[in-house]
């Protein structure tokens, strides 16, 4: 069976856990013991072996590449960017290229009085409306009816010729220019961000810059944790939430941004009073701040001063570092936290991963 290399990666990440469980049992000398842990690296390394011989492509995929029957028509199903529904079965489109016409953007500038396009050379072209899955149609503007996405209305996602009643699906829309163009559009959204550390947020997007620090409200917090089960010895994978009205993050330790399907009927009823990242930081001066920091280490002061690399100056300082240790008895980890409180601390912008102000209303 194909797999994507995710399976390959996890298994990786099993054997590096064994092996660190290994070496502590080793160090305490526990003959029966390290005999079973053995056969457990035994069983992960085989697994792993399993995982690479059956990936398709442990990279990922070339999202350019056209795959194409042998009558010109698409090998695969095709779907919806945003919500992955099927819009055309197999072999039911065919490959339509050097046909430049201008799509719109799914979403447009506020307040702007012109249309913002993209011009697609390449399509999928449909005869009849019934070969279609799941699609929808606008009103016609400028005599042109848009088609999209009938599952999450997201769209266009292509055209009806108003000449010769045919269909065009666009083979390959982004709806962006350069990479900061979806984070641009994602403004006064809800977005999902996966961060170092086995750490994801999901939030409203308010403010960005140019190297990805971001500020997001309504903030969702999941941190995910892996404990060995005595038991069996599998990982069991353990999940922490938390709510956080506003939060900093800094964009060295994101890994994967998208943005969420929108809520029907949500309104943002938050002002945030910033239109840039460190605005935010500038509206907690002399405020208690929640910081969180590599290496498992968390702050919370009272800040005094900042600079644009996010150093910072705290005062009255709180914090906490979390270590992890194996219990000797039934080999299961556990979070140790060692507090201290520090009269005044510099904190250094590049150890920083997120930065919790306190909710200001404007």
């Amino acid at each position: 069976m194909s797999v994507d290399g995710t399976t390959a990666l996890k298994s990786l990440n099993n054997i590096y856990n064994s092996i660190h469980n290994f070496i502590a049992l080793a160090e305490k000398g526990n003959g029966s013991d390290i005999a079973l842990k053995l056969r457990y690296i035994e069983a992960s390394l085989e697994q792993f072996k399993e995982s690479v011989d059956s990936a398709s492509d442990i990279t990922g995929y070339d999202t350019n590449v056209v795959n194409l029957s042998s009558n010109n028509r698409n090998a695969l199903p095709i779907h919806c960017m945003q919500c992955n529904c099927a819009i055309l079965s197999p072999n039911v489109a065919s490959f339509v290229d050097a046909k430049p016409f201008s799509l719109p953007f799914c979403r447009q500038a506020k307040d702007s009085t012109s249309i913002s396009a993209e011009v697609i050379n390449s399509w999928w072209q449909v005869e009849r409306m019934f070969d279609f899955e799941n699609i929808g149609f606008t009103h016609a503007r400028d005599g042109v009816k848009y088609l999209i996405c009938a599952n999450c209305d997201d769209g266009p996602v292509g055209y009806l010729c108003p000449v010769t009643k045919a269909h065009f699906v666009a083979v390959l829309s982004t709806g962006v220019e350069e990479p900061l163009d979806l984070i641009r559009l994602s403004l006064d959204e809800r977005i999902y961000v996966k961060m170092r550390n086995d750490r994801e947020v999901r939030g409203r997007l308010h403010a960005f810059d140019q190297h990805l620090n971001m500020i997001l409200s309504q903030v969702e917090e999941t941190v995910t944790t892996i404990e060995l089960d005595e038991e069996n010895f599998e990982e069991m994978h353990k999940q922490t939430k938390r709510q956080i009205p506003m939060l900093f993050v800094r964009g060295s330790v994101l890994t994967k941004l998208f943005r969420m399907t929108t809520e029907q009927g949500q309104t943002n009823v938050l002002s945030t009073g910033v239109e840039e990242p460190l605005d935010l930081i500038r509206l907690s001066l002399d405020e208690r701040i929640y910081v969180k920091m590599r290496n498992d280490r968390e702050v919370r002061g009272r800040l005094h001063a900042f600079d644009q690399h996010l150093n910072m100056i705290l005062s009255q300082v709180e914090e906490t570092v979390t270590t992890i240790e194996l219990d000797e008895e039934n080999f299961e980890e556990m979070h140790k936290q060692t507090k201290r409180q520090i009269p005044m601390l510099f904190v250094r912008g590049d150890a920083i991963i997120l930065v919790a102000p306190p909710l200001r209303h404007t």
